[in-house]
């Protein structure tokens, strides 16, 4: 949902809306041991949160002011053990 209810005071920048795409799975290979993986931000989308905060140093990437931007895609894989 885009964010247009904002602070004049602190000068905040409406955000646009956005959606991504997280997958994940889990599977329990015995009753103590369990293995999960999965990946965020599948398509690699670009996206501002409103919640982030604002470039505040000289940076060629992103400029000064604008919002920082929302991580990218993410791998993750994960094995519990319970003992």
């Amino acid at each position: 949902m885009p964010q247009d209810k904002v602070s004049d005071n602190n000068r905040e920048l409406e955000t646009a809306g956005y959606g991504l795409l997280n997958l994940s799975a889990t599977w329990k290979a015995i009753q103590r041991l369990q293995l999960a993986a999965g990946a965020d931000n599948v398509l690699n989308n670009e996206f501002r949160d409103h919640m982030t905060g604002y470039n505040r140093v000289q940076n060629p990437d992103i400029a000064l002011r604008d919002r920082l931007p929302g991580t990218g895609t993410n791998v993750f894989a994960r094995l519990s053990y319970t003992f």
